[in-house]
């Protein structure tokens, strides 16, 4: 979370450090307690928004343990922040928030049955679709689009890039977390990542925890080039 940086706050605030505008007011006030010397100048500056999270977790049966590993991730970064919504797909969506904000911290989740949304095939398509046009997701500016998903998918591609040309234009950014990228012959040769990649701001490899704690690392890479 510290390592994104998708915008700054349209309203001036007073900060510590210098700031691209001097507080005229603060200054004056300190100054009188120094006899009219302002003796220390008082900015005022746009501070980085705190940024919103939309994770896609894919729960198909191809992905195996990672989704559940990416499962774990996403109720970790739920725990240091209310502004994360989590969504898992298969061949049908259900949004997972709700269960996520009732698990107590630090015991492991326990999913109920999510029915046609885990543990079957995979319509990425579908269902980003769904999420860009049908769900109530807050996505704006603020917003990272973390899609955590293999790419191995039975139904039609370009729906995929219908979907994510819809959720790129209204997020801060889209980046798509692929355990398969972690291989080093790894190629986006997958048809729903071939459809996704104009669209997005970075493909990523999550095939583990060390790829976990690098990401933050390869964010702020991605996000620089």
């Amino acid at each position: 979370m510290r390592s994104l940086q998708l915008g700054r706050a349209r309203r001036l605030k007073p900060q510590a450090n210098r700031g691209p505008k001097l507080d005229a007011r603060r200054t004056l006030r300190a100054a009188a307690r120094t006899a009219g010397d302002a003796t220390l100048l008082r900015w005022l500056g746009r501070p980085r928004r705190a940024p919103r999270f939309l994770l896609l977790i894919d729960g198909s049966r191809s992905m195996g343990a990672d989704a559940t590993l990416l499962l774990r991730f996403a109720q970790a970064l739920h725990l240091r922040s209310r502004r994360v919504e989590v969504y898992a797909f298969s061949t049908g969506l259900t949004r997972l928030t709700p269960l996520l904000r009732r698990a107590p911290p630090g015991v492991p989740l326990t999913l109920p049955d999510l029915g046609d949304a885990w543990g079957g095939g995979t319509r990425i398509g579908e269902n980003l679709l769904r999420v860009a046009r049908e769900e109530r997701a807050p996505v704006n500016r603020d917003t990272l689009i973390l899609i955590l998903s293999d790419g191995l998918d039975t139904g039609d591609p370009a729906l995929v890039g219908r979907a994510l040309r819809d959720l790129e234009r209204r997020a801060g950014g889209v980046v798509w977390l692929s355990p398969l990228a972690a291989s080093p012959n790894y190629r986006p040769v997958q048809r729903a990542v071939a459809a996704a990649l104009p669209f997005l701001d970075a493909l990523l490899p999550v095939a583990g925890v060390d790829d976990l704690h690098a990401l933050p690392r390869r964010l702020r890479a991605a996000r620089r080039s």
